[in-house]
């Protein structure tokens, strides 16, 4: 599946199974999802040793995985909530970058 195949599953998967969820009001979707990536973010660093005053375990890189995947769920969902389209997503990310080379270069 590409990007936009992709958004498009998670959008109508949004539909199928969370009705309810769907009727509330746009910006109300969004917000939660919002608070949805930041929360999976924190399970994301649970997985890893940032706690610097711990003895260190060894990371468990499937379960960083499988957290990164949840972020990104969620963070489909926001754009599809925004409007944003796959295609649009690539090509603001492409001028976003482009902006951050440049920044670099100059000092920023």
């Amino acid at each position: 599946m590409n990007l936009n195949e992709t958004m498009k599953a998670q959008h109508e998967l949004q539909i199928e199974f969370y009705s309810k969820f769907m009727r509330l009001p746009r910006e109300e979707r969004l917000r939660d999802n919002l608070k949805h990536i930041i929360h999976e973010t924190i399970e994301v660093e649970r997985e890893t040793n940032f706690k610097h005053w711990k003895i260190p375990v060894k990371v468990n890189w499937y379960n960083v995985r499988t957290e990164l995947v949840d972020v990104f769920i969620f963070f489909m969902n926001a754009c599809n909530e925004s409007g944003l389209s796959a295609k649009e997503l690539l090509s603001l990310t492409a001028v976003k970058q482009e902006i951050n080379r440049e920044r670099q270069r100059t000092g920023y």
